[in-house]
């Protein structure tokens, strides 16, 4: 019998306060409704792209299993330090992170069959992701 194949991962981190996917953003022009992605989004899934891209994530294409780990700046106030419930809330972390990998860790964040992630406190700020 032979041993089943060791699960390979990839792992990047992104330094700084976590950001959550913005919500479109409409507009009206000659009577004609325009849907545009939020800068502060556009600016941080480029962000994401360029902390992949220098850790060397390289583009798969099988299904892939995420874990995210979302560290936000510790609260002025002490006595609130777990469960982190502040926001962004984390679907939306979740969603900025997967879209950010299109065509960077897989070809589709269809291929993303299952994410583990949690809002969690730090002196670092950071989103720490791991592929596998």
């Amino acid at each position: 019998m032979t041993p089943a194949p060791a699960m390979s991962f990839q792992k990047f981190t992104i330094p700084g306060e976590p950001v959550g996917k913005g919500r479109p953003k409409f507009t009206a022009r000659g009577g004609f409704a325009r849907a545009y992605t939020p800068e502060k989004t556009r600016n941080y899934e480029a962000y994401v792209k360029v902390c992949a891209g220098t850790a060397g994530i390289r583009l798969v294409d099988r299904p892939v299993y995420m874990t995210i780990k979302a560290y936000f700046r510790l609260p002025k106030k002490k006595e609130n330090l777990s469960p982190a419930t502040k926001r962004p809330d984390i679907d939306n972390v979740i969603k900025i992170i997967c879209d950010s990998l299109n065509g960077v860790a897989y070809k589709d964040d269809a291929l993303v069959y299952r994410v583990d992630a949690q809002k969690l406190y730090s002196h670092n700020p950071r989103v720490e992701v791991i592929i596998s």
